[in-house]
């Protein structure tokens, strides 16, 4: 099954921000590491302690 969402939707249902890029972007994969990001997703900041802590969504 194929998913594709549009960063708007994705921001108001996790009541976060986007701090760069377009709200209209429509993209089929989340991805949480920039070192290994594909064509089609789209990288997702989370903090933790696993996570670097200077992005947040």
């Amino acid at each position: 099954m194929e998913y594709k969402i549009i960063v708007k939707d994705l921001i108001r249902e996790s009541k976060g921000k986007l701090i760069q890029g377009d709200e209209n972007l429509v993209f089929e994969n989340l991805c949480k590491d920039t070192r290994i990001i594909k064509l089609g997703q789209i990288y997702l900041g989370f903090q933790g302690e696993k996570f670097n802590r200077k992005y947040t969504i």
